[in-house]
């Protein structure tokens, strides 16, 4: 196995926490919260989660359920 191959079971711990991940912000989304983040350099940000619902589905093209 080369160092840019991922195991199938890493992969699917993978698509667990990406879709664990896509929940929370679908839920937080319809309770009209928002969702505390951190960006690259340590700074604390807060977005409405819908947002971030907005962003996650253009990047990923996934459809709002």
């Amino acid at each position: 196995m080369n160092i840019y191959t991922i195991s199938p079971s890493i992969k699917k711990l993978l698509e667990g926490v990406y879709k664990a991940n896509y929940k929370m912000v679908k839920e937080a989304a319809d309770q009209s919260r928002s969702i505390v983040l951190g960006d690259t350099k340590g700074k604390v940000i807060t977005k409405p989660a819908i947002e971030i619902l907005k962003e996650l589905t253009e990047k990923y093209h996934i459809p709002i359920l």
